[in-house]
């Protein structure tokens, strides 16, 4: 365990501790504003990619904001350097269009989207 991953452990409540060690499949974090959410899952990112370094796979971390997701790397980058490539953390309908555009099925998606009425900042070129 990296210095920065460890200090950041150690810093996490009981029960925010047993989220991030959590290892029974994913784990679902609900709780109010400012209580340490994004630390839990952050801290959480750090200690799976830390105990898997030789492992190959990606994390897919899906945030709400651009903002928020590139705060989401910088945590984890400060507390594993060097592995935060490995996280891919996406601003939500970001993942959606990037699905859509790689997916074998996209023409038929692009179609429903185009027949589907949708709010202007969804519309498609």
């Amino acid at each position: 365990m990296t210095p920065e991953l460890d200090a950041a452990t150690k810093q996490l409540s009981p029960i925010q501790l047993q989220a991030v060690q959590w290892e029974q499949g994913a784990a679902l974090v609900l709780a109010g504003p400012g209580v340490g959410k994004t630390t839990v899952l952050t801290t959480r990112i750090a200690r799976i990619l830390n105990e898997t370094r030789k492992c190959r796979f990606r994390v897919l971390a899906l945030t709400f904001t651009t903002k928020a997701g590139d705060e989401m790397r910088h945590r984890v980058d400060a507390m594993v350097p060097g592995l935060s490539l490995a996280p891919f953390t996406v601003f939500v309908h970001r993942c959606c269009v990037c699905t859509a555009r790689t997916s074998k099925s996209s023409q038929i998606l692009a179609s429903t989207i185009k027949t589907t009425t949708a709010p202007k900042f969804f519309a498609t070129p």
